[in-house]
């Protein structure tokens, strides 16, 4: 009996350290796009395995949020899809709709069981932090390493590891009208945006911060120099008013400057660029695009029933109505706005978009309390909202990690030594 019972102990302490390893490799590979089978992403695959393994380790005991914030978010996302399945969506849009929630419905347990492993102290956020951090320096790096192999000999790397040597995809490069840019571990560079922003506030080192500035150029997105642009812009702005002169700072300032004169002619290219866009919008057809989600939104409303008004149409579903209003995008099979605003109010409605954001202001103002970075994180990811749809599935889930550390509070941003620090 008693070999029995050390036999169960030793199965159980294995058994959930399976779980927390697999937890810590979702965490290395939310990022990482280009990682996916039959279009799922690995860390989706991690976060589903983490629930299932969870349940068991917990006596499959199936865990529920107290948090109404949480639950109502879960709900409209399933509420809105019943409505998209149920109005005159083409079907491309109902199965992807329907495809898409049952896919993220497991983050639902993946942020309940987390929550319960971080009160228990089965795993710690720093724990949690460094996996992220690890797999944000690996493709950090790896952005300037795919840059000098294309432009010097001609190497897409993507393209030889996503789809000749792994066989994950038909297309894992980003090549926009015949130029090539290096997009990590994704397809398309839009995708880093978000993660560029929260890597530039996690990283103290200089050097590391420096890299992330250069991939915010070579990247090719500008909601990625945006965002990063903007957290350099209030962390340089917060060491003046904290009069925090170091030899840290001393470096970084250096750092700073030896970037922007190296980059100075790219930086007077992406402002006029940025400027030409806004001035001459309407001589510009991703410009007049992207203007357009706005300005047809009321007509939108005018045209939609009462309940896809408050309830949406469906996770991603956003870019039919649009579709509808100017023929955009007629050919594709489904598509988001690319702006976060429109898309969610779409897609998830005007309720579904009023309890999306109290969730994001959430985090924000009580992460406040914690550490101002909780506020200037998300503040940076709604202003990259505006020009780009950067709620993307890995963003949702690390605000996920980022509620649960306010709800338990925890400060995901304090300084962790490690080597590259």
């Amino acid at each position: 009996m008693d070999t029995d019972y050390r036999r169960a102990i030793v199965y159980m302490i294995n058994k959930n350290d399976l779980r927390l390893n697999i937890l810590l490799l979702m965490m290395i590979f939310v990022s990482w796009q280009n990682f996916q089978i039959g279009g799922v992403y690995f860390f989706i695959i991690f976060e589903l395995l983490y629930c299932i393994i969870s349940f068991f380790c917990k006596n499959k005991k199936i865990l529920l949020s107290t948090s109404k914030i949480i639950n109502w978010c879960f709900i409209l996302l399933i509420i809105s899809a019943i409505c998209g399945y149920l109005s005159n969506l083409p079907d491309t849009y109902k199965s992807y709709s329907i495809t898409m929630t049952i896919i993220l419905l497991p983050t639902y347990f993946f942020y309940t069981y987390l929550l319960d492993d971080l009160k228990k102290k089965k795993i710690t956020l720093d724990k949690i932090v460094e996996a992220l951090k690890t797999g944000f320096l690996i493709q950090i790096c790896y952005l300037p390493f795919q840059f000098f192999m294309y432009h010097i000999w001609e190497i897409d790397l993507n393209d030889v590891i996503f789809v000749k040597l792994l066989h994950l995809m038909n297309n894992a490069s980003f090549i926009r009208q015949g130029t090539y840019y290096p997009s990590g571990f994704t397809w398309h560079s839009a995708l880093l945006a978000p993660m560029l922003v929260l890597s530039f506030v996690l990283f103290q080192s200089s050097v590391v911060r420096g890299i992330i500035i250069m991939d915010s150029f070579i990247c090719g997105n500008n909601t990625a120099l945006l965002g990063v642009a903007f957290i350099m812009f209030v962390l340089a702005c917060k060491s003046i008013k904290d009069n925090k002169i170091s030899r840290n700072r001393v470096i970084a300032i250096s750092v700073a400057v030896i970037t922007a004169m190296l980059a100075f002619n790219q930086i007077i290219k992406k402002v006029t660029y940025i400027i030409y866009r806004i001035i001459y919008a309407n001589l510009d057809s991703s410009s007049r695009a992207h203007l357009s989600y706005y300005t047809l939104y009321p007509d939108i409303i005018k045209k939609s029933n009462i309940i896809n008004v408050l309830f949406g149409t469906g996770y991603a579903t956003s870019g039919h109505a649009i579709t509808q209003m100017n023929g955009q995008y007629m050919s594709l099979a489904h598509w988001a706005v690319e702006s976060d605003l429109i898309d969610i109010l779409i897609s998830r409605g005007m309720i579904g978009f009023l309890i999306y954001f109290g969730l994001l202001l959430y985090i924000a103002f009580k992460g406040k309390n914690i550490n101002y970075k909780y506020f200037i994180v998300i503040l940076a990811f709604c202003i990259q909202g505006i020009t780009y749809n950067v709620q993307f599935e890995y963003v949702f889930m690390i605000e996920l990690v980022m509620y649960s550390a306010v709800v338990l509070n925890q400060d995901l941003f304090k300084k962790r030594r490690k080597c590259y620090e």
